[in-house]
């Protein structure tokens, strides 16, 4: 068996650094102790840990007292091996270069060792595969997650980049910072999907919060905007790839020069050639399009965040580059491993958490949608409230916007010729976000289509 990753060399250089420096600098608070793979620098950087906390300076002679008290001294080499170890190298100017790689290293120990873990624990029977390759996914997830980098952004550089940012945007006149919906009305509201931040997209069933969330990775995948598109990933738990699929070629059709009844003849199986024309127009525009779907029926947390990683750090995303991620749809998602006891205002809760950690770790907007409770059909007005999210006040404490699709014309009388009037009438109503405005944006949806536009006298 090949050894485990170590770097004894960049270890032995943080050491003698921070002797030199007398203490511990902050931008390396998130090293432990089990970062450095050699015993006696395991020893040593302990040692300076609890220097540290009690405001002692960091010398060989505080050093000694210390890995004496601990009976870790001889260990080390006693004082002759701390004496070595400083005199080893005379700056500290690239300790924090040194302390990036024994993170990563340690980052990439942690995988192998789990990756082992995980094959010892799989060569004996278990009786609960699902269980296993649960507990298996997220042992190997949790080791590789970054729980932090070695360093700190000082005022002056955010400040910079945060100016250089808003002036591009500025000189683009652009108001959009992350992925458009599709909808300008909604993009001047929340700014288009942001990384790092947990979006819920809510509603009642049918009223169109699958096809809201397919017009945004449809939009950015196809259309783009200034010239740019994006890569989006559909995780969905209810429909197959197919099916998910021929929403966007619906999608792709509306967008196409406009062929009257197109819908309800290929649906009905009379296409003409010219439809069939189309559609194969649509189809190849769809092929050329970074737009990636996974079947995620009866997935967990874990299984949701597997896919999610790979997808992002593959040849159709790329880590550095912005793309968006909608998971369909919250309640069809099994709770984390050891969570299933829970209550399931618990588990929702739960998965939740999840995903927000998710939306940091990859950096990407989580578009999470999710179920409203009956509430919203007992009250004479329909519109949705934040106390109608489905069995978790903890999803409004998570994410940072919250939207909920709302259509009217679905509470008058079927067949009634004012829900025909108004069959097009919808609304989308963000009724939270962090740090932003909220309130309602009359919308346009084509059922036919799959398709949310700005209503009529907005989109004029």
């Amino acid at each position: 068996m090949k050894p485990s990753p170590q770097d004894h060399e960049a270890e032995a250089a943080v050491l003698a650094g921070v002797m030199l420096l007398d203490t511990i600098p902050p931008e390396l608070v998130t090293l432990r102790p089990d970062d450095f793979a050699h015993p006696a620098h395991r020893a040593i950087w302990s040692a300076m840990v609890t220097l540290t906390d009690r405001r002692q300076p960091i010398d060989p002679v505080t050093l000694e007292a210390r890995l004496l008290a601990t009976d870790q001294l001889g260990l080390v080499g006693g004082l002759d091996g701390i004496g070595k170890l400083g005199a080893r190298y005379a700056s500290s100017r690239d300790v924090l270069h040194h302390a990036q790689t024994v993170a990563d290293v340690a980052r990439r120990r942690r995988v192998v060792h789990a990756c082992r873990d995980v094959a010892d624990s799989g060569s004996e029977p278990v009786d609960d595969e699902q269980a296993w390759h649960e507990t298996a996914e997220r042992q190997i997830l949790e080791a590789g997650a970054r729980v932090g980098h070695v360093g700190h952004q000082r005022a002056p550089d955010v400040v910079a980049a945060t100016i250089r940012a808003i002036h591009e945007r500025m000189a683009r006149r652009d108001y959009v910072v992350g992925v458009p919906s599709g909808i300008e009305t909604l993009d001047r509201m929340i700014g288009g999907y942001q990384p790092g931040k947990l979006y819920v997209i809510a509603g009642r069933p049918a009223h169109g919060k699958s096809a809201l969330a397919g017009n945004v990775a449809h939009w950015a995948g196809v259309h783009g905007r200034n010239g740019r598109t994006w890569p989006s990933l559909t995780i969905n738990l209810e429909m197959g790839p197919e099916e998910v699929m021929e929403r966007h070629l619906w999608c792709q059709i509306h967008g196409m020069e406009h062929r009257p009844g197109i819908h309800d003849r290929v649906r009905a199986g009379h296409a003409t050639q010219d439809d069939w024309s189309v559609m194969v127009q649509a189809a190849e525009a769809l092929h050329q399009s970074p737009i990636s779907i996974v079947d995620g029926v009866g997935m967990g947390c874990a299984e949701i965040v597997a896919a999610a990683r790979l997808w992002r750090h593959g040849p159709d995303c790329g880590r550095e580059r912005e793309a968006v991620l909608i998971v369909d749809y919250l309640q069809l998602i099994r709770p984390p491993a050891g969570k299933s006891t829970y209550n399931r205002e618990q588990e929702v809760a739960a998965i939740s958490r999840e995903m927000k950690i998710m939306a940091k770790e990859l950096h990407l907007p989580v578009l999470l949608l999710c179920q409203l409770n009956r509430g919203v059909e007992n009250r004479e007005d329909h519109r949705p409230r934040l106390s109608d999210l489905r069995e978790s006040g903890a999803i409004e404490q998570d994410a940072d916007v919250i939207a909920f699709v709302h259509r009217p014309p679905l509470y008058l009388p079927a067949g009634s010729d004012e829900r025909k009037i108004k069959a097009e009438e919808a609304e989308v109503i963000v009724a939270k976000q962090r740090g932003g405005e909220t309130g309602v944006i009359p919308c346009r949806y084509l059922g036919p289509y799959l398709t949310f536009l700005d209503a009529p006298e907005r989109a004029a």
